[in-house]
């Protein structure tokens, strides 16, 4: 099934199209590991949970960062271990990945062995993975100021931190260590994988949806307005920002709308251009204007080899501009749209009428859970007294209310 399928589904009843879906694009966390510090201590990549601890205690002991070198970063003051059905599936610097690697998805609805829906954070698969990380935190493996920091990203500028988990547009967040270390080559990777070797991710299907009523006059003034914003022809969206000295949230019925398949069709034809097997006149500027602009400037960053993305064979001085769009296609957009995923859809997408009333205190209570378990402040055992409660409080409920919708 393709991404705009998926969609589509989402908002289909009875044969009928009852909204406008914003086009999220297809999202995993990666695992973004320093490769120098990799090289240096001549270790391999991790592919496995046991092999990210061995390689974070190893940054740890050897100092890579200096004295208060941090291994595992991520959540920071008021953020989230994981995302969930009702927030962004992006995964940047939370710990999402720890969870798949145990066949856990907290935050989503996911079928148990019967078929019927049960909530991801109540799970043993879940418990487990708290209890992995209680370890981690107490050998120090994990950052010990987690979700404390009033910023996570805060720690990969300074230089050190060496493992965060992140999409493959995490470049944009790393402009800064970059500038402070050029030697700083961050790269992504696929996973850790599972027992079974499979990489897995919980898949986003978009929170944002245009609807017109029956009576307006002009329904099809919609569509006119959001091709102003992705027609080529027409003003692209970085003009009427500019021109209109607006933010997104500004612009009339702003909605992200583009091809499913743009990230990989960026990625491929920037690889073929710099290749020489595609010419730049023969990229499709119409439906892919972004790919064209990224080939366009690519030879003003890229250095050879073109196919090795370490950041010394880059330029960044030759096109300040497009360096980091281009290091984040081709490193991380290559490195994702390259890996195998074993997507798990949430069995609930919106929230239920229960969930109303119960559920910004059913989070609270998981989220405070979670993190006094992980960081010691309360045995494992609390895991169990945590589901009791949230069934009790409100989840049985719930999780009536979610297989209904099935």
């Amino acid at each position: 099934m393709t991404l705009t399928q998926g969609l589509l589904d989402n908002v289909t009843y009875d044969g009928k199209l009852y909204a406008l879906p914003e086009t999220t694009l297809p999202s995993a966390p990666l695992t973004w590991i320093r490769q120098d510090w990799l090289d240096e201590l001549g270790l391999e990549a991790p592919k496995t949970l046991e092999d990210l601890e061995k390689v974070a205690q190893a940054f740890i002991d050897n100092k890579m960062g200096g004295d208060n070198t941090l291994g595992i970063v991520g959540t920071s003051q008021g953020g989230a271990l994981s995302s969930t059905f009702l927030t962004s599936g992006d995964h940047f610097l939370n710990f999402s990945s720890l969870f798949f690697a145990n066949n856990a998805y907290p935050g989503i609805w996911v079928k148990d062995k019967d078929g019927k829906a049960v909530y991801g954070s109540t799970t043993p698969e879940t418990k487990k993975t708290l209890e992995m990380m209680r370890e981690w935190y107490a050998k120090g493996i994990l950052d010990q100021e987690m979700a404390l920091r009033k910023s996570a990203q805060e720690v990969l500028v300074s230089g050190k931190a060496g493992i965060f988990f992140g999409p493959w547009w995490s470049p944009y967040n790393l402009e800064d260590s970059i500038k402070n270390d050029p030697k700083a080559n961050w790269r992504p990777y696929a996973g850790p994988a599972d027992s079974s070797g499979k990489i897995n991710s919980n898949e986003t299907t978009g929170s944002t949806y245009i609807v017109v009523s029956k009576d307006y006059e002009h329904p099809e003034a919609v569509i006119k307005m959001l091709n102003i914003h992705v027609s080529e022809k027409d003003a692209s969206y970085e003009e009427v920002v500019a021109d209109k000295q607006m933010t997104s949230q500004e612009i009339p019925l702003f909605m992200v709308m583009g091809h499913g398949d743009q990230l990989e069709y960026a990625v491929t034809s920037t690889q073929k251009h710099l290749a020489g097997e595609l010419k730049l006149e023969d990229i499709d500027k119409v439906n892919y204007g972004f790919a064209y602009d990224l080939a366009e400037h690519v030879k003003n960053v890229k250095k050879e080899p073109y196919d090795d993305y370490n950041i010394q064979y880059w330029d960044r001085a030759g096109d300040e501009a497009f360096f980091t769009h281009l290091y984040a296609h081709l490193n991380g957009g290559s490195a994702f749209i390259n890996a195998d995923i074993n997507y798990v859809r949430s069995v609930a997408t919106a929230k239920t009428k229960t969930m109303e009333l119960k559920w910004n205190n059913l989070k609270k209570l998981e989220d405070e859970t979670f993190l006094k378990i992980i960081m010691g402040n309360a045995p494992i055992s609390d895991f169990d007294q945590f589901v009791e409660k949230w069934y009790d409080q409100g989840g049985e409920q719930i999780t009536k209310e979610v297989n209904e919708l099935k």
